[in-house]
C-alpha cells in the first residue's frame, strides 16, 4: 500500500515536471502565436512526452496542470499576480472531484 502511494506521488511529480517543460518550450518556440495555438501545441507536446513515460492523464487533469504551469510562468515574469479559473473549468473540476 505504501508503494502504491509512493508510485502515485512520483507519477504526479513527473507529470507536473513534464507539463512545466512543455509550457516553457511552447512559450519559447511559439511566443508570437495566440493563446489557443500555444495551448494546442502544449497539449500535443505534453501528451506525447507523458505517453513516452507511460503516464496517462485525463483531459481535465492535463488541462489543470497546463493552466497551473502557465499561471506560475506568468507570475514568475511579473504577469498576473492572481489566477482565477473560468467558471466552466471550476464546474468541471468540482464534478471530477465529486
Amino acid at each position: 500500500q505504501i508503494k502504491g502511494i509512493y508510485d502515485r506521488y512520483i507519477t504526479d511529480k513527473r507529470a507536473r515536471e513534464v507539463v512545466e517543460i512543455a509550457v516553457k518550450a511552447v512559450e519559447q518556440i511559439y511566443h508570437a502565436c495566440d493563446g489557443e495555438t500555444k495551448y494546442a501545441e502544449c497539449v500535443k507536446a505534453a501528451s506525447e512526452m507523458l505517453a513516452n513515460k507511460g503516464i496517462v492523464l485525463s483531459e481535465l487533469e492535463l488541462k489543470m496542470l497546463i493552466e497551473s504551469a502557465v499561471a506560475s510562468f506568468n507570475y514568475g515574469f511579473g504577469g498576473k499576480k492572481e489566477y482565477v479559473l473560468p467558471p466552466a473549468d471550476i464546474a468541471a473540476v468540482e464534478q471530477e472531484v465529486v
